[in-house]
C-alpha cells in the first residue's frame, strides 16, 4: 500500500487545492507532526487514511491500491482532483480548502 500512496502523492504534488500527505506516527518533530498529529486525529492503526474537513475528518474504507485511491480522490476531493497538475512557474501555490485535505 505504501508504494500506491506514494504514487498518489506524486500524482497530486503539483495540483493546486489538493493536499495528500503522510504522517509518520512513530516519530515526533513538534506540534502538528508525527505522533502528535496522529494522536490529534486518534488514528487507531496504520496505515489509517482520513479525508475531508480537518475539523471533522472521515475514515477512508475503500481499497488501497493506486487505481482505487485515485478514483476516490477524483470523486471526493473536488474539481481540483480532476484538473491535473498546475505549472507552478505560472501560478503561486495556495493553501487548500479544508474540504480538500487527505492525510
Amino acid at each position: 500500500m505504501h508504494a500506491d500512496w506514494e504514487q498518489l502523492l506524486d500524482t497530486y504534488k503539483n495540483t493546486d487545492g489538493i493536499l495528500i500527505a503522510i504522517a509518520q506516527c512513530d516519530t515526533n518533530s513538534g506540534p502538528g507532526t508525527g505522533s502528535s498529529l496522529c494522536n490529534h486525529y486518534n488514528l487507531k492503526y496504520y496505515p489509517y487514511i482520513v479525508y475531508g474537513d480537518p475539523s471533522s475528518p472521515q475514515e477512508y474504507n475503500g481499497n488501497r491500491d493506486y487505481n482505487s485511491l485515485l478514483a476516490f480522490a477524483q470523486q471526493h476531493l473536488g474539481p481540483a482532483a480532476n484538473s491535473g497538475p498546475v505549472v507552478w512557474a505560472n501560478k503561486p501555490p495556495t493553501c487548500p480548502k479544508s474540504s480538500d485535505v487527505a492525510v
